[in-house]
Formats: C-alpha cells, structure tokens, sequence
C-alpha cells in the first residue's frame, strides 16, 4: 500500500474527469482497509471501478482504491455454498 499525493483521478472513473485527491492509495487485502482506517486524518472516499461517480471538483479527502480481487469458496455443504469474493 503506497499513499500518493495530489494524483490525477483520470483513469478511475469512466467518464475519464481530470480531477485530483489529496491523498490516494490502493488497497489489495483487508489489513490495508484496517490500517487506512487508523491512520487517516481526512475523509475517506473508497473507489471501485469508477463506474458509478461523477466528480465535479477535485476531492479534498483520502480517496482508496479498493483492488482487493479474488472469489474463495469458504464452506460447502449438499445444500450451501458460501464464497468469499473481493470487492475491487
């Protein structure tokens, strides 16, 4: 996880806006999601594939990219299956 500054958010939004965050990181597991969470001082703005945001102005806050990937099934059984999937 590497936190970056003033970074253009061209690429990560589909409307392909040339905005800026104060502050961007990445995420790629849960324990960056904890730590984030600690160790920012500004608001937070979690980005998925930018799919669903339209910005408007350049985003005075800490914007994190989730890329957490994967789909895990956790338990099975004859009837049920449960799956762990990443959000990114």
């Amino acid at each position: 996880m590497q936190q970056q500054f003033n970074l253009s958010l061209r690429k990560f939004n589909t409307f392909g806006i040339d905005v800026t965050a104060s502050e961007f990181c990445s995420i790629l597991n849960p324990e960056d999601v904890r730590s984030i969470v600690n160790k920012s001082k500004l608001p937070i703005l979690v980005l998925g594939g930018g799919s669903n945001v339209l910005f408007t102005k350049n985003q005075d806050c800490l914007v994190v990219h989730n890329e957490i990937k994967g789909i895990e099934v956790t338990q099975e059984s004859r009837s049920h299956i449960k799956v762990k999937i990443g959000g990114g």
